[in-house]
């Protein structure tokens, strides 16, 4: 009976996801923790594709651009158009600029972050993955 409770531990360490949140610049769904008057996301801590299971096995290995689950019909919350991309512009940058960002771990499950910015002004205009592969920042 020693092994049950270290099983039971492995079976729930399976179940564990990243979280974490931009806050400089802010995220769109941080956006309101900064007095932005936008529609609060009590847990934009959790973009993360909707999680290990929805992920892998519900959408195949695919994420929505903004970490949105990618069956969520368009425009994600966290995409042009939606719910908290409102279009509303937080900082302004210099090409070539260095800028500093400050991400949140509310919990580290050895996850990482990747920037990258896709130019559009029209938040009626879905944002699509290669064009956010053309600019990562470095």
């Amino acid at each position: 009976m020693w092994y049950l409770p270290q099983f039971l531990l492995c079976l729930l360490a399976v179940q564990v996801q990243g979280h974490g949140r931009l806050l400089e610049p802010p995220s769109r769904s941080s956006m309101w923790r900064f007095g932005y008057g936008t529609p609060p996301n009590y847990n934009d801590n959790e973009l993360f594709c909707g999680g290990l299971y929805v992920h892998s096995v519900i959408n195949g290995g695919k994420c929505g651009v903004c970490g949105d689950p990618y069956h969520v019909k368009q425009p994600r919350p966290n995409e042009a158009g939606g719910k908290y991309g409102l279009g509303i512009i937080v900082r302004n940058y210099t090409a070539g600029q260095l800028i500093k960002t400050t991400v949140d771990l509310t919990a580290n499950h050895l996850g990482y972050f990747e920037f990258r910015i896709c130019p559009n002004n029209n938040i009626s205009k879905i944002v699509e993955q290669s064009c956010l592969d053309k600019y990562p920042l470095n």
